[in-house]
């Protein structure tokens, strides 16, 4: 077997159409890459119901209940009703993945507070499946720019530039 990884992302909004294209697409690189380790991931917005669609035509379809569903209002009792309702919905060969978040909402820190993100990391990596961070999200970076770059030090530029001639939006809450 090759050390290959080839990785597919592929993103819906509910429609189901596509649950036809994956089929093909999934067989045809099942067909052609026999020999290296790949993955197609799917992320669909919509509920379990709709989610539930896309999962025989993928590795694994993006959980995103606890990005959706979960805030700093809740109770952990909230949380364990999220997490049991998706486990409930889902089939059961489905390869279970956590989400804490994404490029398309506000970081995790930001929305559940930094006093939690240890504990709600901690509870991604103990969840049953696949664990999956979004960068910076294991650090507490807040702030609304989730495509902002990775800080690196507290500095000036977040430590990715010695001068100015670059300019990205940098979240400064982290340091």
């Amino acid at each position: 077997m090759s050390c290959n990884l080839l990785l597919y992302l592929f993103s819906s909004t509910d429609l189901i159409d596509n649950v036809a294209v994956l089929l093909e697409w999934k067989k045809f690189m099942d067909e052609k890459y026999t020999d290296s380790y790949r993955a197609l991931i799917v992320d669909v917005k919509g509920d379990p119901s709709i989610i539930s669609k896309f999962q025989n035509c993928s590795d694994y379809v993006l959980n995103k209940e606890l990005i959706t569903k979960v805030d700093k209002t809740n109770t952990a009792e909230n949380v364990n009703k999220t997490i049991h309702s998706y486990l409930g919905s889902m089939q059961q060969q489905t390869i279970h993945n956590w989400v804490l978040g994404d490029s398309e909402n506000q970081r995790v820190a930001h929305r559940m507070g930094s006093d939690l993100v240890d504990a709600l990391n901690v509870l991604l990596l103990t969840l049953p499946g696949v664990a999956v961070t979004y960068y910076g999200e294991e650090i507490g970076i807040k702030g609304h720019n989730a495509m902002s770059p990775m800080q690196w030090t507290g500095g000036t530029f977040a430590g990715l530039f010695l001068n100015n001639s670059n300019k990205f939006c940098i979240s400064c809450n982290r340091f």
